[in-house]
């Protein structure tokens, strides 16, 4: 490149980390870009592998920490690792370093790629509604900590809402009291504005466990249920906003009560707008104040909402089917047969926020 300025590539001393197993090397890199680097160590790991690198560069006083993936691997000599995101001002630090390294040569920037492997398999995501804390370091080195509760759970992440929007490639720890302060290192992926005051969502990848929640998980895609069996009973939908009672248990066995709002009700059930994520099949009581009554339901699908910060919960009743007093033409409708309906949704005609 003209004008690159031409001084040694001096190695950098680098450490890699690897959670599951526990494992720590060091080793020396001379190739970095802002892709990621190549270290040259005896003690490589496979393919794929997620680790967390940190490493010096010179005239700056804070290490760069990051998150990575293997992307290459020479057995017991050298291995590339493909930065999975860094922070905007480390980004910068390493730009600038490397424009002031000389070119490499055609045969030192072959096979150097530091292009990621294919993404390790995903999972389905669950709603879940859990209270955790966050740890991380600021950029003076200070450890800062702050407290959220998950919207969604995967076996490899979450996507969080807490108070402190940190930038994406953030290493954070994650704390979870329920779980006898079960602890993993995470990165952060992205981050949104939630719709409630002061709050943002994040989402959050964890590098050590692919199943840190202890949740049994459907195969990917398998978040909705199963279809329904034909011949059950069916009627028409009508849009119809209600305030209601939702009383559950969570995972732990503890008793929860949470206010919802219908979107739409049927003779055999009712389509739900909710702060609270319920999983597919979660059992629950669902009470009508106004109605002065409760009846016995089970979640038939739980999908993001249309509108942002809620859950839409296709709710149908157990053993009840005349529960809002109301009389339902005949139609081919049940809570499962809309997605995402809600308000806003052409499925619901005529709906508002």
């Amino acid at each position: 490149m003209t004008g690159r300025r031409s001084v040694p590539r001096v190695p950098l001393l680098t450490q890699v980390e690897e959670r599951r197993e526990n494992f720590t090397t060091l080793g020396w890199t001379k190739d970095i870009s802002i892709g990621g680097l190549s270290i040259s160590t005896q003690q490589t790991l496979a393919l794929g592998t997620t680790v967390v690198v940190r490493f010096g560069l010179p005239g700056r006083t804070r290490a760069i920490e990051a998150a990575g993936r293997v992307a290459w691997v020479v057995p017991g000599k050298s291995m590339g690792i493909g930065f999975l995101g860094l922070l905007d001002e480390d980004r910068q630090s390493v730009a600038d370093y490397v424009a002031t390294l000389p070119e490499l040569s055609e045969e030192e920037a072959a096979g150097k790629s530091f292009a990621l492997p294919e993404g390790r398999r995903r999972s389905a995501r669950l709603p879940r509604k859990i209270t955790v804390t966050l740890l991380w370091q600021d950029a003076q080195g200070q450890q800062q900590q702050d407290a959220a509760e998950t919207i969604l759970v995967s076996r490899y992440g979450a996507m969080v809402q807490t108070f402190t929007p940190l930038q994406p490639g953030r290493l954070v720890w994650v704390v979870v009291p329920a779980m006898n302060q079960k602890k993993e290192l995470a990165r952060v992926v992205w981050v949104n504005t939630a719709t409630r005051t002061g709050r943002v969502e994040m989402a959050i990848e964890m590098l050590g466990a692919e199943n840190f929640w202890e949740i049994e998980f459907p195969p990917h895609g398998a978040e909705s249920d199963e279809p329904r069996p034909r011949g059950e009973r069916r009627s028409a939908r009508v849009e119809q906003r209600r305030n209601v009672i939702l009383n559950w248990e969570d995972e732990w066995g503890r008793a929860r009560e949470e206010e919802a709002q219908t979107w739409g009700i049927c003779q055999h059930g009712a389509l739900l707008g909710s702060r609270v994520p319920l999983a597919a099949q979660q059992l629950l009581r669902l009470r009508a104040p106004e109605l002065g009554r409760e009846v016995e339901a089970r979640v038939v699908h739980s999908r993001p909402g249309f509108v942002p910060g809620y859950t839409d919960l296709g709710v149908e009743f157990i053993g009840q089917e005349k529960f809002w007093d109301v009389e339902f033409p005949a139609d081919d409708w049940s809570p499962a047969d809309s997605e995402t309906a809600g308000p806003g949704n052409p499925a619901l005609p005529g709906a508002t926020p």
